[in-house]
């Protein structure tokens, strides 16, 4: 349907690269959560955004078990079933909830560890194995942050667009501007942000 509609490339998980003839980019994982899904567990999720360059214009992430859906365009706001959302302004460390995850290569989960090993006392830390979902959360303000490394741009796409539009912030353990020359990722509410960058910047270095 978007090659229909749209002369823009299409990178997904499933397929890969699919050249158009525009400069901008749709960027799919049809099933973020795959496990859950194969093992009926919720949650998992559609995630679809439009990007320019490294800059997400467009997200939607749908979870059609619950049909709630979050979506954002860039300078418009962010919404959860049309009703306009923000991220949470807590800042205290043993009151937030933050998310993380992990690609699948062996030395992003040894960095995770690492990781892990030094937020656990500070912050209370879950995982939902849906990168796209985890973000949803954080943009609605249910949850703080997600700090992952080894995830791929389909999985944060979407969720890249709507946190910054909830009022988030979406960079790198460094507190640098998300690119991608890399899968270093920490988006965050602008309160505990900070915070995290400082347990977080020497491990991306490592």
């Amino acid at each position: 349907e978007l090659q229909k509609q749209s002369h823009h490339h299409i990178l997904s998980e499933e397929r890969g690269r699919v050249s158009g003839s525009s400069g901008f980019t749709w960027v799919i994982d049809p099933i973020d959560g795959t496990t859950n899904f194969s093992r009926r567990h919720v949650p998992f999720a559609v995630s679809i955004a439009l990007m320019d360059g490294d800059e997400p214009l467009v997200g939607v992430i749908h979870n059609p078990v619950s049909d709630e859906r979050f979506f954002a365009e860039a300078g418009g706001g962010a919404f959860h079933n049309n009703k306009a959302i923000r991220v949470a302004d807590n800042d205290i460390p043993l009151h937030s909830i933050v998310f993380f995850n992990y690609g699948s290569k062996h030395e992003d989960r040894q960095r995770l560890l690492r990781v892990v090993d030094q937020l656990i006392y500070e912050f209370d830390l879950r995982i939902w194995g849906t990168t796209a979902w985890e973000l949803c959360a954080v943009a609605k303000g249910t949850a703080d942050a997600f700090v992952c490394v080894g995830d791929k741009l389909w999985d944060f796409a979407a969720g890249m667009c709507i946190i910054k539009e909830a009022g988030g912030q979406f960079t790198d353990w460094q507190g640098e501007p998300w690119n991608a020359s890399h899968s270093y990722v920490l988006a965050a509410n602008p309160n505990i942000q900070p915070l995290l960058i400082e347990r977080l910047r020497m491990f991306q270095q490592l």
